[in-house]
């Protein structure tokens, strides 16, 4: 699950989400599955 601003947004396998510059974001994961998160900053 990833929270950008106000908005939560459940990710699946492969998914890709953008948190524009100044606004705040988080994540957790739902399930018992290991995850891996690449976050890249420009």
């Amino acid at each position: 699950m990833m929270k950008v601003g106000e908005e939560e947004k459940l990710l699946e396998y492969g998914s890709i989400y953008h948190a524009p510059p100044g606004i705040s974001h988080s994540g957790y994961n739902t399930s018992e599955q290991r995850i891996s998160l690449v976050k890249v900053s420009l």
